[in-house]
C-alpha cells in the first residue's frame, strides 16, 4: 500500500479501521454505497462516508480494478509501462494534477498485486471532489442568470480548464464519448 504524503493520521487510522489498508481487504469491503454503471468492466466504485477519531467526516470514493482485458493491459503498458497498476496510474495523475489546482480530488492511497504478466488487481481510496456535481445544480444555475450568458461563462471556464489539463498531457476520459 501506498499512502499520499498529505493525509493526516486519523483519516488513515479510519481506514484501518474499515480494513481498506490492504489490498486483500478493500477487495472484500462490503460497506458504503456501490456506484455501479454501465460499462465499467473490471472496475468497481464504492462512496464512503467515514468518521474519524476526531468526529469528522470524510466522504470517499473507493475503486477497485480488477483483471484488466489483454488490450487494455497492453495499452497501459505501452503508455505507462508495465509493473504500473491502473490505481497507481490514477494515484500519479491526481497527484501531478494537486500540483497547479486544487479543485479536484485528493489521492489517499492505492494497493496492488502483482503477477508474472504484471499487475493483477489494483485499489485507490480519494477523496470527494470539493463543491457540486455539475448534474445537480447545472438548472439551478441556469434559471438564477440569463440563459447565454450563463452558458457562455460556463463554456469559457469548462474550455480553461480542459487547456489546462491538455496543456500538462491530460485527457479525461468523461469529457469524451
Amino acid at each position: 500500500m501506498s499512502v499520499a504524503g498529505e493525509v493526516d493520521n486519523a483519516l488513515l487510522n479510519a481506514l484501518r479501521r474499515e480494513g481498506l489498508d490492504t489490498l486483500e481487504r478493500a477487495f472484500a469491503y462490503r460497506g458504503g454505497e456501490d456506484l455501479s454503471k454501465a460499462n465499467l468492466g473490471h472496475r468497481r466504485r464504492t462512496r464512503l462516508k467515514l468518521a474519524d477519531e476526531n468526529g469528522r467526516i470524510h466522504e470517499l470514493y473507493l475503486k477497485r480494478y480488477g483483471r484488466e482485458s489483454l488490450m487494455g493491459r497492453l495499452r497501459r503498458w505501452v503508455t505507462y509501462g508495465r509493473r504500473c497498476s491502473p490505481a497507481n496510474v490514477e494515484f500519479e495523475n491526481i497527484r501531478a494534477i494537486r500540483q497547479f489546482a486544487t479543485w479536484t480530488m485528493e489521492a489517499v492511497m492505492f494497493g496492488e498485486e502483482h503477477g508474472l504478466l504484471g499487475p493483477k488487481r489494483s485499489y485507490i481510496v480519494v477523496t470527494a471532489v470539493p463543491g457540486e456535481a455539475l448534474e445537480r445544480c447545472f438548472d439551478d444555475y441556469l434559471r438564477r442568470h440569463p440563459v447565454a450568458a450563463a452558458v457562455e461563462r460556463f463554456t469559457e471556464k469548462l474550455a480553461e480548464l480542459i487547456r489546462q489539463l491538455h496543456d500538462r498531457g491530460y485527457v479525461h476520459r468523461d469529457l469524451y464519448s
